[in-house]
Protein backbone atom coordinates (compact mmCIF):
# COMPACT_ATOMS: atom_id res chain seq x y z
CA UNK A 1 0.00 0.00 0.00
CA UNK A 2 1.27 3.43 -0.99
CA UNK A 3 2.55 5.62 2.25
CA UNK A 4 -0.62 7.87 1.49
CA UNK A 5 -3.19 4.90 1.94
CA UNK A 6 -1.68 3.81 4.40
CA UNK A 7 -1.50 7.62 7.03
CA UNK A 8 -4.69 7.32 9.42
CA UNK A 9 -7.40 9.88 8.39
CA UNK A 10 -10.07 10.24 11.46
CA UNK A 11 -11.45 13.15 10.23
CA UNK A 12 -12.64 11.23 6.81
CA UNK A 13 -15.32 9.25 7.99
CA UNK A 14 -16.13 8.07 4.82
CA UNK A 15 -13.28 6.90 3.41
CA UNK A 16 -12.12 5.35 6.86
CA UNK A 17 -15.56 3.32 6.81
CA UNK A 18 -15.55 2.37 2.97
CA UNK A 19 -12.29 0.96 3.54
CA UNK A 20 -12.44 -1.48 6.21
CA UNK A 21 -10.43 -4.60 6.37
CA UNK A 22 -11.66 -7.72 4.00
CA UNK A 23 -10.20 -11.08 2.86
CA UNK A 24 -10.71 -10.36 -0.74
CA UNK A 25 -7.77 -11.46 -2.54
CA UNK A 26 -5.96 -10.15 -5.37
CA UNK A 27 -7.42 -12.50 -7.56
CA UNK A 28 -10.82 -11.54 -6.86
CA UNK A 29 -9.98 -7.96 -6.66
CA UNK A 30 -8.98 -7.84 -10.26
CA UNK A 31 -12.04 -9.20 -11.67
CA UNK A 32 -13.68 -6.94 -9.91
CA UNK A 33 -11.79 -4.17 -11.26
CA UNK A 34 -12.47 -5.80 -15.03
CA UNK A 35 -15.22 -5.94 -14.33
CA UNK A 36 -15.56 -1.87 -14.20
CA UNK A 37 -13.21 -1.57 -16.62
CA UNK A 38 -15.29 -3.84 -19.13
CA UNK A 39 -18.38 -1.65 -18.16
CA UNK A 40 -17.51 1.63 -18.53
CA UNK A 41 -15.61 1.07 -22.12
CA UNK A 42 -13.70 4.44 -21.90
CA UNK A 43 -11.56 5.86 -19.26
CA UNK A 44 -9.81 9.63 -18.63
CA UNK A 45 -5.72 9.57 -19.68
CA UNK A 46 -4.43 12.42 -17.41
CA UNK A 47 -1.09 13.58 -18.35
CA UNK A 48 0.92 16.90 -17.04
CA UNK A 49 2.90 19.23 -19.82
CA UNK A 50 5.91 21.38 -19.05
CA UNK A 51 4.22 24.11 -17.31
CA UNK A 52 2.68 21.87 -14.13
CA UNK A 53 -1.06 21.51 -15.68
CA UNK A 54 -3.06 18.13 -15.97
CA UNK A 55 -5.22 17.37 -19.16
CA UNK A 56 -6.97 14.54 -19.45
CA UNK A 57 -8.93 12.97 -22.28
CA UNK A 58 -11.07 10.19 -22.86
CA UNK A 59 -9.87 7.57 -24.48
CA UNK A 60 -10.88 3.24 -24.97
CA UNK A 61 -8.12 0.59 -23.87
CA UNK A 62 -7.29 -2.69 -25.84
CA UNK A 63 -8.55 -4.54 -22.82
CA UNK A 64 -7.82 -6.71 -20.12
CA UNK A 65 -7.60 -9.31 -22.52
CA UNK A 66 -5.88 -11.77 -19.63
CA UNK A 67 -7.30 -12.55 -16.40
CA UNK A 68 -4.88 -11.56 -14.29
CA UNK A 69 -4.20 -8.00 -16.19
CA UNK A 70 -3.66 -4.91 -14.00
CA UNK A 71 -1.79 -2.71 -16.91
CA UNK A 72 -3.89 -0.75 -19.82
CA UNK A 73 -2.56 -0.86 -23.01
CA UNK A 74 -3.74 2.17 -25.85
CA UNK A 75 -3.11 2.76 -29.21
CA UNK A 76 -2.80 6.52 -30.14
CA UNK A 77 -1.59 8.75 -32.12
CA UNK A 78 1.80 9.67 -31.67
CA UNK A 79 1.39 13.35 -33.52
CA UNK A 80 -0.89 14.11 -30.68
CA UNK A 81 0.41 16.68 -27.55
CA UNK A 82 -0.33 13.40 -24.95
CA UNK A 83 3.04 12.39 -25.81
CA UNK A 84 5.33 15.25 -25.05
CA UNK A 85 3.60 15.27 -21.70
CA UNK A 86 4.04 12.12 -21.03
CA UNK A 87 7.56 12.68 -22.48
CA UNK A 88 7.99 15.32 -19.79
CA UNK A 89 6.46 13.31 -17.29
CA UNK A 90 6.06 9.54 -17.14
CA UNK A 91 3.47 9.78 -14.25
CA UNK A 92 -0.20 9.36 -15.35
CA UNK A 93 -3.70 8.55 -14.39
CA UNK A 94 -6.36 6.80 -15.41
CA UNK A 95 -9.76 6.94 -13.99
CA UNK A 96 -12.84 4.88 -15.55
CA UNK A 97 -16.60 5.45 -14.70
CA UNK A 98 -19.58 2.92 -14.81
CA UNK A 99 -22.71 5.92 -14.62
CA UNK A 100 -25.63 2.82 -14.62
CA UNK A 101 -23.58 1.40 -11.11
CA UNK A 102 -21.68 4.65 -9.97
CA UNK A 103 -18.66 2.20 -9.81
CA UNK A 104 -15.56 3.88 -10.32
CA UNK A 105 -11.70 2.93 -11.11
CA UNK A 106 -8.42 4.79 -10.89
CA UNK A 107 -5.15 3.48 -11.61
CA UNK A 108 -1.88 5.80 -10.87
CA UNK A 109 1.62 4.49 -12.89
CA UNK A 110 4.47 5.19 -15.37
CA UNK A 111 3.37 5.63 -18.93
CA UNK A 112 5.51 3.46 -21.17
CA UNK A 113 5.29 4.45 -24.58
CA UNK A 114 6.60 1.65 -27.86
CA UNK A 115 5.85 0.73 -31.35
CA UNK A 116 6.80 -2.59 -30.96
CA UNK A 117 5.10 -3.83 -34.51
CA UNK A 118 3.76 -7.23 -32.51
CA UNK A 119 2.03 -5.57 -29.74
CA UNK A 120 0.20 -3.16 -31.76
CA UNK A 121 -0.79 -6.51 -34.37
CA UNK A 122 -1.89 -7.76 -30.97
CA UNK A 123 -3.75 -5.05 -29.98
CA UNK A 124 -5.29 -3.71 -33.28
CA UNK A 125 -8.91 -4.02 -33.54
CA UNK A 126 -11.15 -3.92 -36.46
CA UNK A 127 -12.27 -0.12 -36.42
CA UNK A 128 -9.04 1.12 -34.20
CA UNK A 129 -7.93 2.75 -38.33
CA UNK A 130 -11.21 5.23 -37.89
CA UNK A 131 -8.95 7.18 -34.75
CA UNK A 132 -5.93 7.90 -37.30
CA UNK A 133 -7.60 8.19 -40.82
CA UNK A 134 -5.58 8.31 -44.54
CA UNK A 135 -3.69 11.20 -45.26
CA UNK A 136 -3.55 10.46 -48.64
CA UNK A 137 0.33 10.69 -49.01
CA UNK A 138 0.88 6.70 -49.09
CA UNK A 139 2.29 6.65 -45.65
CA UNK A 140 0.02 7.76 -43.21
CA UNK A 141 -2.34 5.31 -44.41
CA UNK A 142 -4.16 4.63 -41.05
CA UNK A 143 -3.15 0.95 -40.51
CA UNK A 144 -1.35 -1.03 -38.61
CA UNK A 145 2.03 0.21 -40.30
CA UNK A 146 1.11 3.80 -39.84
CA UNK A 147 4.26 5.77 -38.58
CA UNK A 148 1.69 7.61 -36.17
CA UNK A 149 0.19 4.35 -34.23
CA UNK A 150 2.05 3.86 -30.89
CA UNK A 151 1.00 1.80 -28.33
CA UNK A 152 0.84 3.71 -24.37
CA UNK A 153 1.09 1.34 -21.78
CA UNK A 154 0.36 2.30 -18.22
CA UNK A 155 2.17 0.32 -15.84
CA UNK A 156 -0.01 0.74 -12.54
CA UNK A 157 1.85 1.02 -9.03
CA UNK A 158 -1.31 1.40 -6.96
CA UNK A 159 -5.14 0.90 -8.29
CA UNK A 160 -8.12 1.80 -5.96
CA UNK A 161 -11.68 1.02 -7.10
CA UNK A 162 -15.33 1.65 -5.56
CA UNK A 163 -18.21 -0.55 -6.28
CA UNK A 164 -22.06 -0.19 -4.50
CA UNK A 165 -23.33 -2.52 -1.99
CA UNK A 166 -24.90 -5.23 -4.14
CA UNK A 167 -28.53 -3.93 -3.40
CA UNK A 168 -30.45 -0.84 -4.45
CA UNK A 169 -32.34 -1.98 -0.89
CA UNK A 170 -28.73 -2.32 1.30
CA UNK A 171 -27.34 1.15 -0.56
CA UNK A 172 -30.63 2.64 0.58
CA UNK A 173 -30.49 1.07 4.11
CA UNK A 174 -27.03 2.28 4.74
CA UNK A 175 -27.89 6.05 3.86
CA UNK A 176 -30.93 6.32 6.10
CA UNK A 177 -28.90 4.44 9.09
CA UNK A 178 -26.46 6.59 8.70
CA UNK A 179 -28.64 9.52 8.75
CA UNK A 180 -30.54 8.92 11.74
CA UNK A 181 -26.91 7.87 13.89
CA UNK A 182 -24.86 10.66 12.27
CA UNK A 183 -22.50 8.81 11.30
CA UNK A 184 -21.19 8.47 7.47
CA UNK A 185 -22.96 7.05 4.49
CA UNK A 186 -20.58 4.57 2.57
CA UNK A 187 -23.12 2.57 0.09
CA UNK A 188 -20.34 0.45 -1.19
CA UNK A 189 -16.85 -0.60 -0.78
CA UNK A 190 -13.09 1.47 -1.63
CA UNK A 191 -10.49 -1.55 -2.23
CA UNK A 192 -7.15 -1.05 -2.64
CA UNK A 193 -4.88 -3.04 -5.47
CA UNK A 194 -1.52 -2.59 -3.61
CA UNK A 195 1.86 -2.61 -5.55
CA UNK A 196 2.76 -5.73 -3.73
CA UNK A 197 -0.19 -7.54 -4.66
CA UNK A 198 0.23 -6.12 -8.36
CA UNK A 199 3.11 -7.74 -8.30
CA UNK A 200 1.49 -11.26 -7.69
CA UNK A 201 -1.01 -10.72 -10.31
CA UNK A 202 1.48 -9.80 -12.61
CA UNK A 203 3.35 -13.13 -11.97
CA UNK A 204 0.17 -14.66 -12.38
CA UNK A 205 -0.53 -13.15 -15.75
CA UNK A 206 3.04 -14.05 -16.95
CA UNK A 207 2.63 -17.90 -16.15
CA UNK A 208 -0.74 -17.86 -18.03
CA UNK A 209 0.63 -16.19 -20.69
CA UNK A 210 3.26 -18.31 -21.48
CA UNK A 211 1.39 -21.67 -20.43
CA UNK A 212 -1.09 -20.35 -23.37
CA UNK A 213 1.73 -20.00 -25.65
CA UNK A 214 2.77 -23.05 -25.05
CA UNK A 215 -0.07 -24.95 -25.43
CA UNK A 216 -0.18 -25.07 -29.23
CA UNK A 217 3.54 -26.64 -29.27
CA UNK A 218 2.20 -29.39 -27.21
CA UNK A 219 -0.81 -30.38 -29.28
CA UNK A 220 1.10 -30.40 -32.29
CA UNK A 221 3.81 -32.83 -30.74
CA UNK A 222 1.25 -34.72 -29.47
CA UNK A 223 -0.50 -34.46 -32.91
CA UNK A 224 1.56 -37.27 -34.67
CA UNK A 225 1.90 -39.53 -31.68
CA UNK A 226 -2.11 -39.46 -31.57
CA UNK A 227 -1.90 -40.25 -35.37
CA UNK A 228 0.04 -43.06 -35.22
CA UNK A 229 -1.50 -44.97 -32.36
CA UNK A 230 -4.40 -45.08 -34.85
CA UNK A 231 -2.49 -46.43 -37.83
CA UNK A 232 -2.50 -49.49 -36.79
CA UNK A 233 -6.41 -49.55 -36.09
CA UNK A 234 -7.42 -48.07 -39.92
CA UNK A 235 -5.40 -50.76 -41.26
CA UNK A 236 -6.95 -53.28 -39.73
CA UNK A 237 -10.06 -52.19 -40.65
CA UNK A 238 -9.29 -51.87 -44.02
CA UNK A 239 -8.45 -55.30 -44.03
CA UNK A 240 -11.57 -56.17 -42.58
CA UNK A 241 -13.40 -54.37 -45.07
Amino acid sequence: MSSSDSVPRPHDAYSTKAKKPTNITPQEKVKALHDIVKRARVGMLTTRNAEGSFHSRAMAPTGPITPYQTHLVFLANNASRKFEEIQNDAHVNVSFCDEKTTSWASYTGIARVSQDKEKISKHWGVGTSIWFGDLGDGIHKGNREDPRVTIIEVIPESIRYWIPAPSKAGRIADIVTSAATGQAATPGRLNTITKEEIEVLRELDAKNVKEAEQTPAKEAEQAPAQEAEHAPAKEEQKVQA
